[in-house]
């Protein structure tokens, strides 16, 4: 396998600006180049390392102006109230960041397939939808393995290049698939992808994942004429990104904080044992000094307020990502989890790979090089790389989580802990993590440019992408 280590800066700034403006510099270059110019010309400007990222606000793309590729000549007023598009398949992605979009006076389009159907109505029935029946094609692009053709894409731009809605849409943003966003790559408007999983969901074979990269390589250096946004929703998947493409990408972090509200108060004896998701008790937490329950078995239907009720989660994650941590630690109940070693031998993690069976599958290869700036692939699961890699895990990374190395020692903890000085320093940290996120949504929607025209023609709209989008 090819390494570039640590993204290496063949280029200077000076000769690469000179290269950009004559558009003499040919896009197929070595990973070397691209590594060097993206290091040289976007992280001097404001972007920051994700790991820089818990402390500091940041800027998500540099300033400077983006000639457009074509004329903005459409019927849609400009405005600071920017139309952002969805189309995610998450019920956790397409509500988040959304939700705050939407507080700070945005408009969101929902494009998905669910439609107003989820478990949280309020901030769907805040959205905007369209004004005529989904694209079959959208429709069709159901779950998060889904793989796309050149074809999906064409008759998508012929469906769409007209509608009143799209010509309207200022952006268009993904996180559940990431690649999912490179439906709306020829309608020339913003694309936004904050990825909340593995890079490769639905992109398996190596000509498409090779093909993902390259987009994204070509997205976060503006060569194709259009402002775009790459971020990642969490440490891990940023470092997942770094790793395949050489972008040091900015965080914008998961929360629940724009769709769920409540008052820590303990009043209920059962301590919660989960993700959310979890439906049973796993052995190994059969306790005799606590009462451990699921949100699922205690309640037929729960909302925040009886999270609320209860003194501590215990997480037995299966996810290096998940909203089902990530919702009840946004309401900053007292949270403890298994430590890293703990999580290994029990096998605990089985969902943090493309390779795993129900994304790609052990025949899932991954792209031949990548930047070297991990000792291991992500890929890799050897017990080296897992222990490696599971430190970026989002419930190694939240900080005041309570780690334990087995039942009696998480019953130890239990019987000592604070919980109300827990619930105080989660409430601190989430207090500011909810102004920085905030603000980086308030940020990148003003960063979002003017609207330029769609493309009347597919051959018009590919040309930025070499002619064609999707592998043959």
């Amino acid at each position: 396998m090819h390494r570039v280590p640590h993204c290496v800066r063949p280029l200077s700034l000076g000769r690469f600006s000179t290269l950009l403006q004559a558009r003499t510099l040919l896009w197929r270059l070595t990973v070397l180049v691209i590594c060097g110019t993206y290091h040289f010309f976007w992280r001097p400007i404001g972007l920051l390392h994700a790991r820089d990222l818990r402390n500091v606000p940041l800027l998500l793309a540099p300033n400077r102006t983006v000639t457009m590729l074509h004329p903005h000549n459409d019927s849609c007023p400009s405005s600071p109230v920017k139309r952002i598009a969805i189309a995610d398949i998450h019920d956790g992605t397409r509500i988040d960041i959304p939700s705050i979009f939407l507080d700070l006076g945005h408009e969101i389009l929902n494009l998905g397939f669910k439609g107003r159907n989820g478990p949280y109505p309020a901030p769907l029935a805040r959205m905007t939808y369209p004004s005529r029946e989904i694209s079959p094609i959208i429709i069709s692009y159901n779950t998060h393995s889904t793989r796309l053709t050149e074809r999906m894409v064409k008759t998508l731009f012929e469906y769409y290049k007209s509608d009143a809605d799209f010509l309207c849409t200022d952006a268009f943003f993904c996180q559940f698939p990431p690649a999912l966003c490179e439906l709306f790559l020829p309608f020339n408007r913003s694309i936004i992808i904050n990825a909340s999983h593995r890079l490769f969901l639905g992109r398996c074979s190596p000509a498409e994942a090779k093909s993902f990269v390259e987009h994204l390589q070509k997205m976060s250096t503006g060569l194709t004429g259009t402002l775009h946004f790459v971020s990642a929703n969490n440490i891990y998947d940023a470092e997942y990104i770094k790793y395949f493409t050489c972008l040091d990408v900015p965080v914008i972090g998961g929360s629940s904080f724009g769709y769920q509200f409540c008052r820590y108060a303990p009043v209920r004896s059962e301590i919660i044992v989960g993700p959310t998701q979890r439906t049973e008790i796993p052995g190994f937490l059969n306790s005799t000094k606590f009462e451990f329950r699921t949100m699922k078995s205690l309640y037929s239907k729960y909302e925040a307020e009886d999270m609320c009720k209860h003194r501590a989660f215990v997480m037995i994650p299966y996810a290096v990502h998940s909203y089902g941590i990530l919702e009840p630690y946004s309401l900053s109940i007292p949270m403890f989890a298994p430590s890293i070693e703990f999580a290994i031998r029990a096998n605990l993690f089985y969902d943090k790979n493309a390779n795993d069976r129900h994304y790609c599958g052990e025949n899932f290869q991954e792209p031949t090089w990548n930047s070297g700036s991990q000792p291991f692939s992500p890929e890799d699961r050897s017990i080296e790389a897992q222990r490696h890699w599971l430190r970026f895990a989002e419930v190694y990374q939240l900080p005041h989580v309570q780690i334990f190395n087995s039942l009696e020692h998480l019953e130890e903890i239990l019987l000592t802990a604070d919980f109300h000085d827990l619930h105080a320093q989660m409430s601190a940290f989430n207090r500011q993590k909810r102004n920085r996120v905030y603000s980086q949504i308030h940020e990148l929607a003003a960063r979002i440019p003017t609207r330029g025209s769609v493309p009347t023609k597919y051959s018009d709209a590919a040309q930025p992408w070499g002619g064609a989008l999707m592998p043959l």
